[in-house]
């Protein structure tokens, strides 16, 4: 009896929430706390080293050790041989309920202090007996709730394996997962009332029942926000992703509140079920919003030592007229150029998943490849295919005057007038466009470029390019990012005829770093001339190792070519280099420095210097 009863409190202890204290865990701490140590004889810590024995499953070893604070502080060791004991003691719980969560609820643990050995001694002995196996897991309803109109979920839609050992997290986890399922089918107000697990010391089975309140089946009412002051609330209540009279889902009302933080209008915004009064099994959805100030200034420096010290300042208005258009201003200065670029953008033009963006440029460029002035305009329709899944189309086009390009030598003040027609379609899973620390962006573009003063210089550019973000480890933060883009410009036989503003490029902060602006490409002495097609990529491991802190570790590489297609045969210029991220709350300000792993004589410098604002991509 009385093992049956140890049984059934360590399975007590090993299901139950984090936040539910243990009778036997207080009884324990008051146990330590009564406990005086005395000095030790000489004031010095006493080494040690700890082991384990008993088990010879690995990742339940790696547990055991990370809950005891006798391994995991042996770079901290007590001052005397009582300290040491009264710690080694403390584990005991710990280890048995580690074992516990894994199923092995007849766990025993013991341990053992070798004194005389040098370092001490500390051994963990445990008796994992046998695992307890989930035999049985049962969904009931709470006494007098009306049936539900869906059939009782089984163990594997609550991500329970029957005849499989009984993992205390995965039971605790089914509870959450027990009452989505029943909010997404029409109960918003479901709720666990408790959960029972009753263990079978001689058989080693566990059998745990949920039990459920469902509360009253409901479709969705009327939607309401409040919180709104400047922006229109007939902007929100289209974003609702459910008509009136559907049955009620939580997935749905979650989708809602994402779209509302989505819009970048909102401080907060958040969307919950709400009774309505005197009509039974309707639910009204209350959103509360709380807005953000409309406009943002911001300034920034930056400093590469391929094309010297540089500024930009950017200005934003996220609702223009009330129903969320966005009117963004940006001006920058280099040694190497001056733009200035205007962008609006109407986030619902004409339906709910179709945006409308408007663009202009005009740019004073001086480059090593070139020096010219251009003007370009665009208008895009953007639409979404799906969550993540968006397609452009539009028009636009583009008046340069190019006063010298290395490519053509011979000619200047060269004049060209293009309409373009540019097509894109993309793909976006990133957590943060700023910061990203997971998810994937694929991005594909073809742009027709048609000549309107009779030269007949009409030609296709095209890009496709993709990034990857895998989150490794989370403490400390290690993020492996890695992008790669492939560009090819058909209709012309060389590169030459094209305009020397929209060839292709590679070399920089934004390119194969530890190469010059524009130069990693043909070469004319030490001129760049660009290319009808490029391939380039970049692999970043993201170190971030405090809240303000992080290094970047890179290798970048690719070329421009002069042939239609990429060919990188021809050759691949590497650079590699580290980076020093301070993480702001405007984006993580980045200096890198790079050096050629292909340096060209009397071309490339031995490395080169960024110093600018976000992330390289």
């Amino acid at each position: 009896m009385l093992r049956r009863i140890a049984l059934l409190a360590a399975l007590i202890c090993a299901v139950c929430t984090a936040d539910l204290a243990c009778p036997l865990g207080r009884l324990h701490a008051q146990e330590q706390a009564q406990e005086q140590a005395p000095p030790g004889a000489n004031g010095q810590p006493l080494r040690y080293q700890v082991s384990f024995s008993g088990l010879t499953d690995k990742p339940l070893m790696d547990l055991l050790r990370s809950v005891s604070d006798t391994a995991t502080m042996a770079n901290k060791p007590p001052a005397n041989m009582f300290l040491l004991r009264g710690r080694a003691r403390g584990d005991l719980k710990k280890l048995k309920d580690a074992m516990a969560s894994r199923g092995y609820f007849a766990a025993r643990v013991s341990f053992a202090i070798d004194e005389k050995a040098t370092p001490i001694q500390v051994r963990f002995t445990v008796e994992p007996g046998g695992a307890f196996m989930l035999k049985w897991v049962d969904v009931e309803l709470t006494e007098g709730s009306d049936p539900v109109r869906f059939a009782i979920p089984e163990a594997s839609v609550l991500g329970l394996t029957l005849d499989a050992p009984a993992v205390s997290k995965d039971i605790v986890n089914a509870e959450d997962k027990l009452v989505s399922y029943f909010k997404n089918r029409g109960y918003p107000f479901a709720a666990l009332e408790r959960r029972k697990a009753v263990a079978d010391p001689q058989a080693h089975t566990l059998h745990v029942t949920y039990i459920i309140n469902p509360g009253p089946y409901s479709v969705f009412g009327p939607t309401r926000v409040t919180g709104l002051k400047d922006v229109n609330e007939s902007l929100l209540i289209p974003l609702a992703p459910w008509k009136e009279g559907e049955e009620y889902s939580q997935e749905k009302v979650d989708l809602y509140q994402r779209r509302l933080a989505d819009l970048g209008l909102f401080a907060k915004a958040s969307a919950a079920p709400k009774k309505l009064t005197g009509e039974p099994g309707r639910v009204e959805v209350d959103a509360q919003v709380t807005e953000r100030k409309p406009r943002t200034f911001k300034g920034g420096v930056t400093y590469n030592t391929d094309d010297g010290p540089g500024a930009q300042v950017n200005w934003e208005h996220r609702n223009l007229f009330g129903n969320g258009e966005r009117l963004k201003l940006h001006a920058a200065v280099s040694q190497v150029s001056s733009v200035l670029e205007a962008n609006f953008e109407n986030p619902f033009f004409l339906d709910q998943k179709q945006r409308l963006l408007a663009g202009f440029r005009a740019a004073d460029e001086n480059t090593d490849a070139y020096h010219g002035q251009n003007v370009t305009g665009e208008i895009k329709i953007s639409r979404k295919l799906g969550e993540h899944v968006s397609a452009q189309a539009g028009v636009g086009y583009r008046a340069s005057l190019v006063f010298d390009d290395a490519a053509n030598p011979n000619t200047s003040n060269t004049r060209y007038n293009l309409a373009s027609i540019p097509l894109g379609l993309s793909a976006d899973t990133r957590d943060d466009p700023l910061n990203p620390s997971k998810g994937w962006m694929f991005a594909l573009s073809a742009t027709p470029w048609l000549d309107t003063q009779g030269t007949s210089l009409n030609f296709l550019k095209a890009v496709v390019s993709g990034s990857h973000y895998l989150h490794v480890l989370d403490k400390p933060s290690l993020i492996l990012a890695t992008r790669a883009s492939l560009g090819s410009i058909s209709g012309v036989s060389a590169s030459r005829l094209v305009p020397p503003d929209v060839r292709f490029y590679a070399g920089g902060s934004g390119s194969i770093r530890g190469y010059a602006y524009q130069s990693a490409g043909p070469l004319r002495g030490d001129k760049p001339l660009g290319g009808r097609s490029l391939f380039d990529f970049s692999t970043e491991l993201r170190i971030r190792l405090t809240e303000m802190f992080g290094l970047v570790f890179f290798l970048d590489g690719g070329n421009t070519f002069e042939a239609e297609y990429p060919v990188p045969g021809d050759g691949l210029l590497l650079g590699a280099g580290t980076g020093l991220r301070v993480y702001t709350p405007i984006g993580p300000f980045r200096v890198d420095v790079a050096t050629p792993l292909n340096r060209r004589k009397n071309v490339d410098d031995v490395f080169q210097l960024y110093i600018s604002l976000g992330q390289a991509f």
